[in-house]
């Protein structure tokens, strides 16, 4: 296990709402992930103000489409943490869900095809 700063995680177990700063608005901000089992239950959404780079992991889910909530509206939702400018690398992530506009859940829908295990289970397939 290596923890090399305290934003970049590589090789350990992570449960993303320990990182979050309980007295401040929910959100993972510059962090980078490599080869971790990155666990929820937590639903992260994309800023539209960031990026986010999602390479070569793996999801624990039944398929794609139980991972992806699409807002189609301007409501902001409560009990949901804001990822913005964070690296997913080779990570195996379980029970993590992903929620942004349209277009980003097309654009996720893309790129992340294929890398649903359709099993709950944990796998270490990357």
């Amino acid at each position: 296990m290596t923890l090399t700063n305290h934003k970049t995680y590589e090789d350990r177990i992570v449960r993303l709402h320990e990182l979050v700063d309980s007295t401040a608005a929910p959100v993972l901000e510059g962090y980078t992930f490599r080869r971790c089992k990155v666990s929820g239950p937590v639903l992260l959404w994309l800023d539209p103000t960031g990026s986010i780079q999602i390479e070569g992991c793996s999801f624990n889910a039944p398929d794609l489409e139980s991972i992806l909530w699409v807002n189609t509206s301007q409501v902001a939702f409560v009990g949901v943490t804001a990822v913005r400018n964070c690296s997913f690398i080779s990570c195996e992530m379980d029970q993590v869900g992903f929620g942004g506009s349209p277009a980003q859940i097309s654009d996720l829908r893309r790129i992340l095809s294929g890398r649903v295990n359709g099993s709950a289970a944990p796998d270490r397939r990357s």
